[in-house]
């Protein structure tokens, strides 16, 4: 729906625009269609629009107002961050998102629950891919073997990470994205302090 909206508001024919913004995924996480006012203008003027400058803020507003609504971090999952940091973990987020989901993450209390934020589109690299694996055991100074993954399973992203030789979870507190995944899980990352083992 917000998609569909940002469409109309870029004057151009919605449906046409949503299929577009679905279509430009891969570009839009990996950071090659720029910032996310450039991603407006240029998915607009490939269905046949040319947007003001106008037209793409208010689009650009529409697709943040629509994340602010939905990227919200649990204090559950704050507080086992917290008691993991406290026992002596260094803590990093390894993401497959787009620009515009990176904006409001910055604004959360996750941002600054972590020590490291490693997003594809910033780097250039996507999940499953092992070099973002590999961005973010350098960013906390810690080889992937000593490393506990958890994650829901999007895009394969477990296999990557057990690949480099990650102890890995799956949590399924609000997606199962992997369902081959046969190794262990968790139900929710409030149960991260039971799974973790003390630091050398």
């Amino acid at each position: 729906m917000t998609v569909r909206e940002m469409g109309a508001t870029l004057g151009v024919e919605p449906d046409a625009f949503g299929r577009a913004f679905v279509r430009t995924w891969h570009e839009r996480m990996v950071g090659t269609l720029g910032d996310l006012s450039e991603q407006c203008r240029t998915i607009a003027r490939s269905v046949g629009g040319e947007p003001t400058e106008e037209q793409v803020a208010r689009a650009v507003e529409l697709r943040l107002a629509f994340n602010r609504q939905t990227i919200i971090v649990a204090d559950a999952t704050l507080a086992a961050l917290a008691a993991a940091r406290a026992a002596g973990f260094q803590l990093a987020i390894v993401s497959n998102c787009t620009v515009d989901s990176g904006i409001i993450l910055d604004e959360t209390p996750l941002a600054a629950a972590v020590d490291a934020v490693v997003l594809s589109y910033r780097v250039g690299i996507a999940k499953p891919d092992t070099r973002i694996y590999e961005i973010a055991c350098a960013a906390v100074d810690t080889p992937p073997t000593a490393c506990l993954y958890v994650g829901d399973g999007a895009d394969r992203e477990l296999h990557g990470a057990k690949s480099l030789g990650m102890r890995v979870y799956q949590t399924t507190q609000f997606a199962t994205t992997d369902r081959d995944w046969n190794g262990p899980r968790i139900g929710n990352i409030g149960e991260l302090p039971g799974i973790i083992e003390p630091p050398a």
